[in-house]
């Protein structure tokens, strides 16, 4: 409703105003003297990586799912994207008499234009996780404490060509992966067949054509696997933490986790933990709830008043129309005198 959403942006910009509003609000904790420089320099870098163009928007949604889910939960990764980009040169001399050719007028170094691959983006990222694409180890009860996270995702065909060449994708996989239709999503470890995998907002009538256009679903595993599993990867130590991707039964890429600390990279944010699973307990129902009861101790205290002051009898037949009628429309305080026995 309306109202909720008012409710869960106020409460979230009171608490992005809180965590924002100093810029050194995140501090590290040093154990032993030798380590106090230390924990200044981990504190600059968390600051570094939370003050990343799209990060304070992932805080945002962060926040806002753990109002309204009970859990807000977000991934941590290093995104390096390159781009084929228009950049100016300087034109050598060829006469070797100057480094570059100059415009004899203005004296300006003279430039071309060539469309060159740069690193547009080289930074840390934290992207937030929608919930309907993703499951958390059912035995944990806080975020360090889990040994996996499965997550949803889409890729399309002409992404999956251009990995095949990056030294950390299976580029067997991806041949095995393209010579298969895109399909439209995997079924959840629920059975679910959640719309939200390949388009946002689009139902199951809009995304009957949508492998034309070549996306495919896949698995992305986080976790810890199994000494037996680890084996048959290359690369991979089941003593730490490993991130595999999975599309139509292949394998795409199967890393071993930079994460130093063995856990899963990313966070949580859970208002109103509960001690039982992940999820915490949702602000936003308990806000329902006392509305619900503030209303419901509104309306009864209204009706109490109307009781109070119109009152109902009981009165017999005998006391005649004209007495009902006026009993109807007497005015509060009226005073009434009755014959016989009256039941209030």
């Amino acid at each position: 409703t309306p109202e909720s959403h008012q409710g869960v942006n106020t409460l979230r910009a009171l608490l992005l105003a809180g965590l924002f509003g100093v810029r050194d609000y995140v501090q590290a904790d040093p154990v032993g003297d030798e380590d106090i420089e230390a924990a200044k320099r981990v504190s600059k870098l968390i600051m570094f990586g939370l003050e990343r163009p799209g990060n304070f928007r992932t805080n945002f949604e962060t926040l806002g799912d753990s109002l309204i889910f009970g859990l807000g939960s977000y991934s941590g990764r290093w995104r390096n994207d390159t781009r084929l980009v228009p950049r100016r040169f300087p034109v050598p001399d060829p006469t070797g008499q100057d480094q570059f050719l100059k415009d004899p007028e203005t004296g300006a170094i003279l430039s071309v234009l060539r469309n060159v691959e740069v690193p547009v983006h080289d930074d840390p990222s934290l992207d937030g996780d929608d919930l309907f694409d993703t499951w958390f180890d059912p035995s944990a009860n806080r975020f360090d404490q889990l040994a996996y996270k499965i997550k949803r995702f889409k890729i399309r065909n002409e992404e999956l060509e251009t990995l095949k060449d990056d030294p950390d994708w299976d580029k067997e996989g991806i041949a095995e992966v393209l010579r298969t239709d895109a399909n439209e999503r995997p079924v959840g470890p629920d059975g679910d067949n959640h719309p939200k995998l390949l388009t946002e907002n689009l139902t199951l009538e809009d995304t009957k054509e949508v492998r034309k256009y070549g996306y495919y679903g896949g698995w992305k595993f986080e976790g810890q696997v199994p000494k037996e599993v680890a084996d048959k990867i290359d690369g991979i130590n089941h003593r730490g933490t490993v991130i595999i991707k999975i599309v139509n039964g292949y394998v795409i890429q199967a890393i071993q986790s930079p994460e130093r600390d063995g856990q899963i990279q990313g966070g949580a944010i859970t208002i109103l933990p509960t001690g039982r699973g992940i999820y915490g307990l949702s602000p936003l129902t308990v806000v329902r709830y006392l509305q619900d009861v503030s209303d419901t101790q509104l309306i009864l205290t209204t009706q109490a008043l109307i009781e109070s002051v119109y009152q109902n009898y009981l009165i017999g037949g005998d006391q005649g129309p004209n007495f009902a009628r006026d009993l109807e429309t007497r005015q509060p305080r009226e005073v009434f005198t009755l014959q016989g026995d009256v039941d209030q």
